[in-house]
């Protein structure tokens, strides 16, 4: 989600809607980074919400904390690239069935492109000179 005040909202909407939540780790962008949120997410739902501290604040973020912010990188990254390159939000399907292949279809063909970039000793996650 990008930053924005209404996605504390929309998270909160998500959580009472799942009760059976707790001892999670949530990554959010600066969007998140609020002390009072994060205090207030742990107290209610006994959430540990982890966000990029910026460059000019005194806190700083642990190795692990680090270490998952980079992997957040790459999820975005590949959800971009499914979004943008393979077009996985614009499905025009007219039924579950042909939505489930569709997305199959997609995912199959995602995968092939990262095998592909390793086999010849590539970067994995550029798919834009296979798609091109």
């Amino acid at each position: 989600m990008p930053a924005r005040k209404a996605d504390i909202t929309c998270l909160e909407q998500m959580l009472i809607k799942k009760e059976d939540i707790s001892n999670v780790v949530l990554v959010g962008d600066k969007g998140y980074l609020s002390d009072f949120n994060k205090e207030w997410f742990k107290q209610c739902w006994n959430i540990t919400f982890i966000t990029p501290y910026r460059s000019n604040q005194k806190k700083k973020n642990t190795k692990k904390e680090k270490e998952l912010l980079r992997k957040r990188k790459i999820i975005e990254t590949v959800i971009g690239q499914l979004k943008d390159h393979l077009k996985l939000d614009h499905l025009r399907a007219r039924n579950y069935e042909t939505i489930e292949l569709r997305i199959s279809n997609i995912i199959l063909t995602y995968i092939f492109g990262v095998y592909f970039n390793k086999k010849y000793h590539r970067n994995p996650l550029n798919l834009k000179s296979i798609l091109t």
